[in-house]
């Protein structure tokens, strides 16, 4: 999104933060009938994803398996985790990305049915 098209109450700086796949420790206090974000403050960017077209949609499948997976306003550690080791996985190991895809697969599988049971 350029620049021009971002209203301008988010031209503080917190904009630069609503990138994807990164991790972010969000500051947060509750609005009327809302969080709303008072400050954005990234631990790590997964920055080398963007070189490798097929790694970045990989990311992006993985991004989108743990939306339909995960529960709304429910605690997902486990979750978060597999996400992040998945992203480092990615970026930083030379394993087989058909391995990686197939782990993290089942992993958020069988968090989907452990969610389920419980």
């Amino acid at each position: 999104m350029p620049l021009s098209a971002v209203p301008s109450r988010l031209k503080t700086g917190l904009h630069r933060q609503h990138h994807f796949l990164l991790t972010v420790i969000f500051s947060l206090y509750r609005g009327k009938d809302a969080f709303i974000v008072d400050n954005a403050t990234p631990i790590e960017v997964f920055f080398d994803l963007r070189f490798d077209i097929v790694k970045l949609s990989l990311a992006q499948y993985f991004a989108q398996l743990a939306y339909e997976v995960g529960e709304e306003e429910q605690p997902a550690e486990e979750m978060l985790s597999v996400m992040l080791n998945s992203l480092h996985l990615l970026c930083n190991s030379s394993k087989d990305i058909r391995l990686i895809k197939a782990a993290v697969e089942f992993r958020l599988m069988s968090l989907a049915v452990i969610c389920q049971v419980f």
